[in-house]
């Protein structure tokens, strides 16, 4: 009994252990990949840690309107025209990324979190069946005008209401797991403004490019898988 729990505790301090070591922003240039980062960034730029959020920020203005471009049609607009429009209907904003900056995991904190996920992606792919509900999602799947399972009962609704419920706290559960890598540290994107995507379009166009060229910078120098 005291080994099962020697071990329970071991794990939980693998898991947790990072968010009661904050890295401060004196040791973010004994990094050399975070140097190499610093030094190509495009002028304008800084980069600093701030409780624990490595960030990059910019004091250029950049209009944001949010919109919707998946499947846009092709747009007739001349550059003149799409950029006064942006900034006509768009907010005015200052272009930064953010992301979450910890100590760097070990292989055994990454696979002991990701055991704790599997763990509980298991009890969310049983939940269908625990609600009896599961033969509902093949109508939901079919449907291409439902944005929600619906029952055909106020008991189904009920039920699913449930499973929902239930889901929605195990997910709140999972542990995310960080894909980048410095030398010394977990990196995860968090944030970024001032760049044009699905839903967001940017004037001006080049502010757009930088914030694409840090994120590129910090993917493409600390990879996307443990070292």
């Amino acid at each position: 009994m005291k080994r099962i729990l020697s071990v329970k505790l071991f794990l939980v301090v693998l898991i947790c252990g990072y968010f009661i070591n904050p890295v401060s922003g004196d040791e973010i240039m004994n990094d050399s990949k975070l140097k190499e980062i610093k030094m190509n960034l495009s002028p304008g730029w800084d980069m600093k840690i701030e409780e624990g959020d490595l960030i990059f920020s910019s004091q250029k203005d950049v209009w944001v309107l949010q919109e919707n471009n998946i499947n846009a049609p092709i747009s007739l607009e001349t550059f003149e025209e799409k950029e006064n429009r942006i900034k006509k209907f768009g907010k005015k904003m200052k272009p930064m990324l953010k992301y979450k900056l910890e100590k760097k995991w070990t292989q055994e904190e990454i696979t002991a979190a990701e055991k704790k996920n599997d763990q509980i992606y298991e009890k969310i792919d049983a939940l269908p069946d625990k609600y009896d509900i599961r033969h509902l999602f093949n109508k939901f799947a079919s449907s291409k005008f439902s944005t929600e399972l619906v029952g055909e009962t106020p008991e189904e609704n009920e039920r699913i209401e449930k499973y929902n419920k239930e889901k929605e706290e195990l997910e709140k559960q999972l542990i995310t797991i960080p894909e980048l890598f410095s030398e010394n540290y977990s990196i995860t994107f968090s944030d970024a403004v001032g760049w044009t995507y699905e839903y967001s379009t940017v004037a001006p166009e080049e502010i757009s490019a930088e914030v694409w060229g840090i994120w590129h910078s910090v993917n493409d120098t600390c990879r996307i898988k443990s070292q």
